[in-house]
């Protein structure tokens, strides 16, 4: 079935999730003609979720949606990192994500004030989002089309349904109902922002264009300017320690205080300003890291459901590259939808992301290693890979990642 024949039946394209690659791809299918319908499991509100990055090549999508220069006003421009061991010792200060070279900066910037760029555009272009929305089942008619079974028993037909619910998609869940399940990477991050003065007041000089990342023997702690909603430069901080699945149990109960015990513990006698940011931070959010192993395929057998974003290939936050695989792959199916049939476009969907996308989670994967317990002599061989070889590694990496603009 070709676009004209989907538009002619008045197609109804069901998009389960309300975050990033939902929300981006709704925009890009009202662009191609479709009226697409968000169905999101929660009432609206402010997400109060830390910070994140749209790397170059997530921003070269958002000018498909001629968003940039209000993700760069919500944000703060970065062009590389510079890495510390806990001592304080400056590793290196590679920079890899020069503007000039790959057409848009890379952009710092809380997680909420992205979702809410997207979501006034979404009121702008007048696309229809219901909320409280749960999905429970989705099952096949006689005519192959998919339907859709939300909690209270309402039930829409659809002509193709896409899971953009993350890591834990109800989606997947329905797809693959034997298939893998989350799993805890044995890793718990934290996080917040912080205003400078706190802690320039302090004597502490920050680069404003520079995220700024610290090894220790065990956990690791970064932060970087940002904005928050207030419109104010502030910087958003994360830490990433090791904790076992038996211990997320306990996490929800614990209070700001006695999270930040448990950080100043782990983070006691690191560079300054770490001790200060734990401390005087705002509230702190908590996150348990989940990742899933690989899936046979992102879709059922007649193209009619089809997974994106976390709810496919679960990108770990530690490779920097979440939103901006969230916005490709948004970007690539509405364009593949304007050519093809939904079996078509989901096999052609597949071959177009799986490579690329395994690569960056596998590389998300071996950077999380780094974040574990590390003894003296693996924390020797570790600052200096990053002292003497990282750089050029981020710098041919960030050629690959960068350059890349989803085609057909």
């Amino acid at each position: 079935m070709q676009i004209e024949e989907l538009l002619m039946t008045s197609s109804k394209i069901a998009i389960i999730g309300g975050g990033i690659s939902g929300l981006s791809l709704s925009l890009f299918l009202k662009q191609s003609g479709f009226e697409p319908v968000v169905y999101e499991a929660n009432q609206p509100k402010v997400d109060m979720s830390g910070g994140l990055q749209v790397a170059p090549n997530g921003m070269s999508v958002l000018k498909e949606l001629n968003l940039v220069s209000k993700v760069i006003e919500a944000g703060a421009k970065n062009i590389g990192v510079r890495f510390y061991n806990h001592t304080g010792t400056l590793l290196c200060s590679p920079v890899y994500q020069e503007p000039e070279k790959y057409g848009h900066p890379a952009v710092n910037l809380s997680r909420s004030h992205l979702q809410q760029i997207l979501l006034e555009e979404c009121e702008r272009n007048h696309v229809e989002i219901q909320y409280g929305k749960r999905l429970k089942n989705i099952f096949f008619a006689e005519t192959e089309r998919p339907i859709a079974v939300f909690e209270n028993h309402l039930e829409i037909p659809c002509d193709l349904i896409v899971g953009a619910d993350g890591v834990n998609s109800e989606v997947r869940g329905c797809l693959f109902p034997n298939g893998p399940r989350p799993s805890h990477t044995g890793l718990v991050a934290f996080g917040g922002f912080i205003h400078p003065s706190l802690l320039i007041d302090k004597g502490v000089s920050i680069k404003k264009d520079m995220l700024h990342m610290t090894f220790g023997p065990i956990g690791f702690f970064g932060y970087g300017y940002s904005k928050n909603h207030d419109d104010d430069h502030r910087l958003m901080w994360w830490s990433t320690i090791p904790k076992d699945e038996s211990w997320i149990h306990e996490l929800k109960r614990l209070s700001d205080t006695e999270v930040r015990e448990i950080l100043l513990e782990i983070h006691k006698g690191w560079r300054n300003p770490i001790e200060n940011i734990i401390r005087h931070g705002h509230s702190i959010i908590k996150t348990p890291i989940y990742d899933v192993e690989h899936l046979p395929r992102w879709s059922s057998a007649n193209g009619r459901v089809v997974l994106i974003g976390d709810a496919a290939h679960a990108v770990s936050p530690h490779s920097g590259q979440g939103a901006s695989m969230a916005l490709e792959d948004s970007l690539l199916l509405a364009r593949l939808l304007m050519r093809f049939s939904p079996k078509e476009t989901a096999k052609r969907f597949e071959e177009a992301r799986k490579n690329r996308v395994e690569k960056i989670v596998a590389e998300g994967r071996r950077t999380a290693g780094s974040k574990r317990k590390t003894g003296k002599l693996a924390a020797f061989f570790r600052d200096n890979f990053v002292r003497y070889l990282l750089p050029g590694f981020l710098r041919k990496l960030s050629a690959e990642l960068y350059n890349y603009i989803p085609g057909l």
